[in-house]
């Protein structure tokens, strides 16, 4: 399976289409066929797999691989985003096919191979879905049977293509015709033996402008991009007249190659296609003998292996048909000799021979008779070709006539509105000049009549030359003078206007200066009475501040006197504490331990000498500390003396239930 081949992804089970061993053994292709030198490095390729490739086509080969491994490697390594993979699986005829394509520029093969890879993994052209099979049971195109080498002959109807032109309406029918192709080549096609179809483009006598052309013309880019090198014929049938002639005149500029695979057929030409294709393989209404395709998908199961069967069929009938004419002219001489019964046996077997040879000789002269006609016939045939051919070379002629006389008639036509156009250009180069000279002859009278005017001073001139002549021997010294004066004057003038400009440009400074500084005294003035008013401002927030300092310092004052009363009380109680500590300790002790009162007390003497002391420097350090300190001094102490409050609270809750425990042992006792 090549590369091709894989782009049926999901074919169909059709084992009836494919061909058998012994057609494929019946398929000898010459080597024409095959390929084809056309001229000096151009070759016609039709067969492409399980083959030997010329020279010139291997090496193009050989270098178009080259050519997409640095295609691939550039590419990659400018990190550009229309790299490409080569796929895998693709093999040299289908690099070829790509070629031939391309017409063996590598350039344009590239490009036609990335929009091969691009509609290859497009699933949708090539996956069955309700619409694609809506229009194949439509007959859009459907297989019609084989031609006589077993290659696949569809057909088109060019009548039952939308006559929408969007790009949707285009898209499906285009899907549609590819999945149907795929099926038939995955089928039908056998490497070496059948690559090749024939299409038949049904156009049923409609006209060039009723023809969907865009439509057509994708078609025919998705066969040569996608399908290449698998069209054998392509075969217009019931073409108009106007598409007739159309053709006539364009295949003056196409290819012979191209000229070779497309070809027209009238009605009355379908005999044509006998050679081509078996009768029981094309249809009643292009001049077959098998009956009209009414049930177009899926494929009909009934005609594809009945070729070699009806050929078999037909031989055995054209020698029947033989015997059946010698049996039935030796009937008809029996019947006109048949009342003889009295002659004997020995005489009828000699008549019966007799007889016998003169049918003989009548059926060899009836045979003579119609190899005579035949040749007649095809001598007619031969004459009718040639008439044909020079109807069409003289069409060829007359077209090309025509097209020269178009030619000629658009050049002659550009020439004349050139022409035009150079005359009516010409005729405004002529009005202007007009114009132009019209403007002078003014300006000439205008001269005339300056020149009339100015004499008088001419005249007065000469009278002051006369008149002092001492002074101004010639004209020239009085116009020499009267230039000295006259650019003096000018000179006087200039200096005096630029006097004027710096004069008037200094009071304009001046005027602007007093302005400034006016402006500024203005702005000092409002400065000093603003500044005035926040001195004013300032002495009076300074007032107010002295007012608060005293009351604050009174406050201040105050407020240290309780501060200092609640430290000595805070002292007092802390001292208090203390001393009753002490006494309390001894209560306790009396009254648990009479044994230990002695130390207890001389204990308690020492504990309170000790704090006299030690309250001494404390008092005199207190005079000299701050409040600050003597406040968190006093915290201390506060802590402490809740800290004797709740030892003294536990002391007393501790007494009251060991008497308790004492009542209650009395009471028990």
């Amino acid at each position: 399976m090549s590369y091709y081949d894989k782009t049926v992804k999901f074919p169909l089970d059709l084992p009836f289409l494919q061909p058998k061993q012994e057609e494929l053994q019946q398929i000898n292709h010459d080597p024409q066929y095959i390929v084809n030198q056309v001229g000096k490095n151009k070759y016609i390729r039709k067969i492409f797999r399980n083959v030997i490739y010329t020279e010139y086509e291997q090496q193009n080969l050989d270098k178009f691989k080259i050519f997409l491994e640095e295609q691939q490697t550039n590419k990659h390594q400018k990190n550009e985003n229309d790299t490409f993979i080569l796929p895998e699986g693709i093999q040299e005829g289908d690099l070829l096919k790509i070629l031939y394509g391309g017409k063996f520029k590598f350039q344009k093969a590239l490009e036609n191979l990335k929009i091969n890879i691009e509609w290859r993994n497009d699933i949708s052209f090539h996956k069955l879905e309700n619409y694609k099979e809506e229009i194949l049971k439509q007959g859009l195109i459907y297989l019609m049977g084989r031609d006589i080498q077993f290659r696949p002959v569809i057909v088109l109807d060019a009548e039952k293509l939308p006559k929408q032109t969007d790009q949707e309406t285009q898209n499906i029918v285009l899907k549609s015709i590819c999945y149907f192709l795929d099926q038939i080549r995955y089928a039908m096609f056998y490497g070496g033996k059948i690559e090749n179809w024939i299409i038949f483009i049904d156009t049923n006598g409609m006209g060039i402008t009723s023809l969907p052309k865009d439509l057509i013309m994708k078609v025919v880019k998705l066969l040569q991009i996608n399908y290449g090198g698998t069209l054998h014929k392509l075969c217009l049938l019931n073409p108009s007249t106007m598409l007739s002639f159309t053709w006539a005149i364009a295949k003056a500029f196409i290819d012979e190659d191209t000229n070779k695979k497309i070809n027209f057929y009238k009605p009355k030409e379908y005999t044509k296609l006998l050679k081509l294709i078996d009768p029981n393989q094309l249809e009643q209404k292009y001049g077959g003998i098998r009956e009209n395709i009414d049930e177009f998908w899926p494929i009909p199961q009934n005609f594809i292996h009945k070729q070699l069967e009806n050929e078999e069929i037909q031989d055995q009938n054209n020698s029947s048909t033989t015997q059946q004419c010698d049996n039935s002219l030796i009937s008809n001489y029996d019947d006109n000799q048949g009342n003889q019964e009295i002659e004997s046996a020995a005489t009828r077997l000699l008549e019966k021979r007799r007889k016998m040879y003169v049918i003989h000789e009548d059926f060899e002269k009836e045979k003579m008779a119609f190899k005579k006609k035949e040749e007649e016939f095809k001598g007619l045939e031969e004459e009718i070709k040639k008439d044909d051919i020079e109807i069409q070379m003289n069409l060829i002629k007359a077209c090309k006539e025509l097209q020269e006389n178009e030619t000629k008639k658009i050049r002659s036509e550009k020439r004349k509105k050139e022409e035009e156009q150079l005359k009516s250009q010409k005729e405004d180069e002529i009005k202007k000049i007009k114009i132009e000279i019209a403007k002078y002859e003014e300006q000439q009278k205008s001269l005339e009549k300056r020149v009339e005017s100015l004499k008088k001073y001419e005249v007065y001139l000469d009278g002051v030359i006369k008149q002092h002549g001492d002074q101004y021997s010639d004209l020239t010294e009085i116009l020499n003078r009267y230039k000295t004066l006259s650019q003096s004057n000018e000179n006087l003038v200039e200096e005096h206007k630029n006097l004027e400009k710096k004069q008037e440009e200094l009071k304009h400074q001046s005027i602007i200066f007093n302005k400034e500084k006016q402006s500024q005294i203005l702005q000092l003035q409002n400065d000093i009475k603003d500044m005035t008013k926040k001195l004013e401002e300032k002495k009076n927030e300074r007032n107010r501040l002295q007012e608060s300092l005293e009351q604050t310092n009174q406050e201040s004052s105050n407020k240290n006197l309780d501060l200092g009363r609640i430290l000595m009380a805070i002292d007092n109680i802390h001292n208090k504490c203390n001393e009753g500590m002490q006494k309390i300790k001894q209560d306790y002790e009396e009254a648990t331990k009479n044994q230990n009162k002695i130390v207890e007390k001389q204990n308690q003497k020492n504990q309170q000498t000790v704090t006299k002391k030690n309250k001494q420097p404390e008092n005199n350090i207190e005079k000299e500390e701050s409040f600050e300190e003597k406040s968190k001094k006093a915290e201390i102490k506060l802590e402490k003396i809740k800290n004797f409050m709740d030892d003294f609270k536990n002391i007393l809750d501790g007494c009251r239930q060991a008497q308790l425990q004492q009542q209650q042992e009395q009471y028990y006792r």
